[in-house]
C-alpha cells in the first residue's frame, strides 16, 4: 500500500499536467477565434485537413487495424501476453515505433502547412490568427493521435478478455496503459509546453526551430515564395473635393484664397501620401542618375525589421510599373506579332520583390534531412534484412507503426525536394514517381515463382490409378483384386491369409481461411493421429485450398516426410503442431509488405529479398526449423517438393496423393500441384502445373504458397513460358474454397477401384466455420449496383455448394460417408490472421476438443474413427 500511494500521486500529477496542456491549447484556439464567423472557422479547419490528407489516411488505417479488425486486436493481445511472460521487447519496440510515427507525423504536417499555406496575404488579421492556432492544434492532434489509437486498442482488448483473465494476470494491461500515458505526457511536454519550448529555443537546440525562422514561417506566406513589399501609388487615391456654399460656389480661405476642403489639406490622404511617394520617386531618380542601390534598399531603411523579409533574402528587384495585357488584332497567318503586349500603367503599386533564399531555413531543413534520410535508411534496412528473427523480435504492431513513420518521412522529403527546388526542378518529383510506377508495372516481372535451381521438377510421378493400386497393396496387402506385382513381392499365400473385410479409406479436404483454418486443420489431424496411430495409414488423398493447404502441409510433412518423427511419444503430434503454429509468421511478411514490396513496385526488375510472398514461404521454413532444428538441406519446407517424394528415405513409401489447389488468372481454371498425375481430370494437362508449366524445381513451401495467395496479403505468382506467355496464380479459393471439386474428380476416377476392392470412402471435410454457405442474403438495397458485385462474390459460394452436393452423391453411391468438421469459433475468437495469440490458440484447441475429447477411448479396430461430436454424417 505504501508503494502504490506515491505511484498514484505521480500519475495523478501527470494526468493533471496533460489535462492542463490540452485545455490551454483549446483556450488559445477559442481566444484566437473571437470575431471570426463560424462558417470561416469550419472553412479553415477543412482547408487544413485538406492539406494534410496524406497523414490523415495513415491514422484512419491504424484506427481500422488496431481497434476494429480482429487481426489487429490479436497482435496487440500478443504484446500483452509477451509482457505477462516477462518478454518486454515487443512492448519496447512498439513504444519506440509509436514515438517515431508521432514525431514524423507532426513534423510532416507542420512542414506541409509551412510550404503550402499562403493565406496570410489574403485573410483578415483575426482570421489569420485563428488559422495559426488552428494549425498548431491540428498538428498537435497528429502528434498524439497514434498513441490514443493504441491506448483505445489496448482498452478494447482488455474489455474483450476481462472474463478470461484472472486478477493477478491483469497487471500487463495496467503496465502498458501506464507506459502509453507516460509516452503521451513526454510528447505533450516537448510539443505543447510553451515555457519548455521557449527555454529550449533560447538554448538553440537543433530539434526546435530558431526564433528568427519561427517568426517568418508563422506568417503564412508560403516559406518558399518570394516576398513582395508593395506601396500604393498616389494615383490610387482621389483628390478631396472643395467645399461649396448653398449657391454652389467654391469656398476659399480668407487669407490664402485657396479652396477649403474637409478635412484640411494637411489631413488629406492624397496630399499626405503624395509626400511619401514623392520621396520614393526622388530616391528612384537618384538611383537611376547616379547608378546607386538606394531604391532597392528603400524598404529596409524605412520599415521595422519584423515587417521586412529576412536579411538573407538579399536579392531584390524594384518594379515601378504595373503591366496590363493589351490584346493585338492580327491576322491569323501573321506569326511575327504577339497575341498580347504588356502596357505600363500608372495605377497600382511600387513593388520590391525579395527572392526567397532557402538557406535561411537552416534548422528546419536540418530537421527535414534527419527525418527523410533516417526514414529511407530504416526502410532499406527492413527491406533487405535477411534475418527474419529481427522482424519477429520487433513484432507486427511495431513494424506497422514504423512503416507509417518511414513512408511519411519519405513523403516529407519528396515534398521538400518539390518545394525547395521548384525553380530548378520544374516537374514534381512526386508525380514523376507516380508516372514511373505505372511504367514499371509494364516492365517489372511481377512476383516470379522462386526457383530453387533443382532439376527434380522432372521427377517421375505415377498416374493416379496406378498410384492408388500401389498404395493399397503396400498398406493393405490383403485387399481383393490386388496382384502380386502391386504388392511389391508379397506372396499369394500371404494374400490368401489376409483379411478381406471392407476397408475404410479417408479422403481429406481442408477449406481456405488463412492460418485460421490452417492451424485448425493441422491441430485436428494431429490429435487424430495421436489418438489413432493407424490413422495416417488410412489416408489416401488430400485436397486443400489456401489456409487449409498450410495446415495439411505441416501434417503431411511430419507424418510422412520427416525422418525424425517420434511416434511413440504421447501427444507428440499435438505438441509439435502447437509449436509450429505458435511461431510468428506474420511479422516477416508484414515487413516485406510495408517496406520492401512497395520498393519492388518502383523497380524495373523484381528483387527476391523484397517479395512478401517469398517472405511467408521463408517464415514457414524457419518455423519448421524451430520445431526440428534442421539445416536447410534437411528441412522439408526448404527442399524440393518432388524430391521429398523421390528421395531414398521415402522411395519405398507410397505416400498419400496431395492436390494443392490454386487458381490460374488468365484462364480462370482451378489448377493444382500434386505428387501424382491425374490422368483423367478435365483439362488435366493444362491444370497440372508440374506437367508442363513449371519448368524448374520449387520448394515444398513454394508449392504450398501457390494455394495460399491470400488476397492483398500475398501477390499473384508469375510463371514465365518460352513462348513469352506469363501465367499468374492466386489463391485456390477464387474458384471453389472447400477442395470438394478436386476431391470429387479424384473419387470419380477411382470409383471402379474403390468398388471392386470393397473400400468404403470416408471424406473428412475440415471447414472454415459452421455457417451455411447457401444462406439467403437479400440484395434489395441499391440492387442495380450491388447485384453485380454480389453476383461475382457469391459465385464462389455457389460453386462450393454445387461440388459439395456432387461429392456427397458420389461418396454415397460407394456406401461411404462425409464428416463435416467446421471450426466452431468466431472470427473474434480466432481471427483470420498469420500469427496467433495464446488466447486464439487456446480457442482452436477447445474447438478440436469438442470433436475429439481427451477422454475418448482408442478403438481396437483402426478402420474406425470415433463418433465425432456435432458432426454431420451423410450416407
Amino acid at each position: 500500500m505504501n508503494f502504490l500511494s506515491p505511484l498514484k500521486i505521480f500519475f495523478e500529477r501527470i494526468l493533471k499536467y496533460v489535462f492542463d496542456l490540452v485545455t490551454f491549447s483549446l483556450r488559445k484556439l477559442r481566444f484566437a477565434g473571437r470575431g471570426v464567423q463560424i462558417e470561416d472557422k469550419v472553412t479553415d479547419f477543412f482547408e487544413i485537413f485538406k492539406i494534410t490528407w496524406v497523414f490523415f489516411i495513415f491514422n484512419i488505417l491504424a484506427l481500422l487495424v488496431f481497434t476494429m479488425l480482429p487481426q489487429g486486436k490479436d497482435v496487440i493481445l500478443i504484446v500483452i501476453e509477451d509482457l505477462s511472460n516477462f518478454k518486454f521487447w515487443s512492448l519496447v519496440t512498439l513504444i519506440i515505433s509509436l514515438i517515431c510515427w508521432c514525431v514524423v507525423s507532426e513534423f510532416g504536417v507542420r512542414y506541409k502547412i509551412y510550404v503550402t499555406d499562403s493565406s496570410g496575404f489574403s485573410l483578415s488579421d483575426e482570421r489569420v490568427n485563428f488559422r495559426k492556432e488552428a494549425q498548431r492544434f491540428v498538428s498537435s492532434i497528429y502528434l498524439l493521435l497514434p498513441i490514443v489509437i493504441v491506448i483505445v486498442s489496448v482498452i478494447v482488448v482488455a474489455v474483450n478478455n476481462v472474463k478470461k483473465w484472472e486478477t493477478h494476470d491483469t497487471w500487463p494491461f495496467i503496465v502498458i496503459l501506464m507506459l502509453l500515458v507516460l509516452t503521451f505526457t513526454f510528447l505533450s511536454k516537448y510539443y505543447l509546453d510553451d515555457f519548455y519550448i521557449a527555454a529550449k529555443r533560447k538554448e538553440g537546440v537543433w530539434y526546435k526551430i530558431r526564433e528568427v525562422e519561427l517568426q517568418w514561417v508563422s506568417k503564412l506566406f508560403g516559406i518558399y515564395n518570394d516576398h513582395v513589399f508593395m506601396v500604393r501609388k498616389t494615383s490610387n487615391f482621389k483628390d478631396m473635393e472643395p467645399l461649396k456654399d448653398e449657391d454652389g460656389n467654391v469656398i476659399t480661405d480668407a487669407v490664402t484664397k485657396e479652396p477649403v476642403t474637409d478635412p484640411p489639406p494637411d489631413m488629406n490622404v492624397n496630399y499626405t501620401y503624395k509626400r511619401f511617394t514623392e520621396l520614393i520617386d526622388e530616391v528612384r531618380y537618384l538611383s537611376e542618375t547616379k547608378n546607386t542601390q538606394d531604391i532597392q534598399n528603400f524598404p529596409r531603411n524605412y520599415l521595422k525589421k519584423g515587417e521586412m523579409a529576412p536579411i538573407e533574402f538579399s536579392e531584390v528587384t524594384f518594379r515601378p510599373d504595373n503591366f496590363s495585357p493589351k490584346y493585338n488584332k492580327k491576322h491569323k497567318t501573321d506569326k511575327t506579332q504577339p497575341e498580347f503586349i504588356n502596357v505600363p500603367s500608372e495605377d497600382g503599386f511600387y513593388r520590391w520583390i525579395y527572392k526567397c533564399n532557402t538557406s535561411f531555413y537552416k534548422t528546419l531543413h536540418l530537421q527535414v534531412h534527419i527525418v527523410a534520410i533516417s526514414a529511407l535508411v530504416f526502410l532499406l534496412f527492413m527491406s533487405v534484412n535477411p534475418l527474419y528473427g529481427i522482424y519477429q523480435f520487433i513484432g507486427s504492431p511495431a513494424l506497422v507503426c514504423w512503416s507509417f513513420a518511414c513512408w511519411l518521412g519519405i513523403y516529407t522529403g519528396l515534398l521538400y525536394i518539390d518545394s525547395r527546388f521548384k525553380r530548378k526542378i520544374r516537374v514534381s518529383v512526386r508525380w514523376l514517381l507516380v508516372l514511373w510506377l505505372f511504367i514499371a508495372s509494364f516492365i517489372n516481372k511481377d512476383h516470379p515463382v522462386r526457383n530453387n535451381g533443382d532439376s527434380c521438377f522432372n521427377c517421375s510421378r505415377p498416374q493416379l490409378s496406378a498410384h492408388f493400386n500401389s498404395w493399397l497393396a503396400a498398406n493393405f496387402p490383403g485387399s481383393p483384386n490386388v496382384t502380386p506385382s502391386d504388392t511389391n513381392g508379397i506372396s499369394n499365400d500371404s494374400l490368401a491369409r489376409a483379411s478381406r473385410k471392407p476397408i475404410k479409406v479417408y479422403f481429406i479436404t481442408a477449406e481456405g481461411g488463412a492460418l485460421r483454418t490452417g492451424a485448425f486443420a493441422a491441430m485436428l489431424l494431429a490429435k487424430l493421429q495421436d489418438k489413432f496411430p493407424e490413422f495416417k495409414k488410412h489416408i489416401y488423398a488430400f485436397s486443400t485450398v489456401s489456409g487449409g493447404s498450410v495446415g495439411v502441409s505441416f501434417f503431411n510433412a511430419v507424418s510422412y516426410l520427416e525422418p525424425d518423427t517420434k511416434t511413440t511419444d504421447t501427444g507428440y503430434y499435438r505438441y509439435i503442431t502447437h509449436k509450429f503454429f505458435s511461431q510468428d509468421q506474420l511479422s516477416p511478411t508484414l515487413a516485406k509488405f510495408f517496406y520492401g514490396d512497395v520498393i519492388n513496385n518502383f523497380l524495373p526488375s523484381s528483387v527476391e529479398s523484397f517479395d512478401r510472398a517469398i517472405a511467408i514461404e521463408k517464415s514457414w521454413e524457419q518455423s519448421y526449423n524451430t520445431v526440428f532444428n534442421r539445416t536447410s538441406d534437411k528441412n522439408v519446407y526448404s527442399t524440393n517438393f518432388l524430391s521429398n517424394y523421390n528421395n531414398e528415405t521415402n522411395k519405398n513409401k507410397l505416400l498419400p496423393a496431395w492436390f494443392i489447389n490454386t487458381t490460374e488468372v488468365e484462364s480462370g481454371l482451378q489448377c493444382y500441384i500434386s505428387n501424382v498425375i491425374a490422368d483423367s481430370f478435365v483439362a488435366g494437362r493444362q491444370r497440372d502445373l508440374l506437367q508442363e508449366k513449371i519448368r524448374y524445381g520449387i520448394n515444398y513451401s513454394t508449392a504450398v504458397n501457390f494455394s495460399a495467395r491470400f488476397p492483398l496479403f500475398s501477390p499473384s505468382a508469375a510463371i514465365y513460358q518460352n513462348d513469352d506467355k506469363t501465367y499468374h496464380y492466386v489463391d485456390g479459393g477464387y474458384v471453389e474454397n472447400t477442395g470438394s471439386k478436386t476431391m470429387l474428380e479424384v473419387i470419380q476416377r477411382l470409383h471402379k477401384q474403390l468398388d471392386s476392392n470393397k473400400i468404403i470412402p470416408c471424406v473428412i471435410r475440415i471447414r472454415f466455420s459452421n455457417s451455411d454457405s447457401s444462406a439467403f442474403a437479400s440484395t434489395g438495397f441499391l440492387n442495380e449496383a450491388t447485384s453485380i458485385l454480389s453476383g461475382i462474390i457469391n459465385t464462389r459460394a455457389g460453386a462450393a455448394t454445387t461440388y459439395s452436393e456432387l461429392l456427397q452423391k458420389e461418396v454415397s453411391s460407394l456406401g461411404g460417408e462425409i464428416i463435416d468438421l467446421p471450426l466452431s469459433r468466431s472470427g473474434k475468437e480466432v481471427p483470420m490472421s498469420w500469427v496467433f495469440s495464446k488466447r486464439s490458440l487456446d480457442n482452436l484447441t477447445g474447438a478440436v476438443n469438442e470433436f475429439i475429447p481427451d477422454t475418448i477411448k482408442i478403438y481396437p479396430d483402426s478402420n474406425l474413427l470415433p463418433v465425432f461430436k456435432h458432426n454431420r454424417v451423410v450416407r
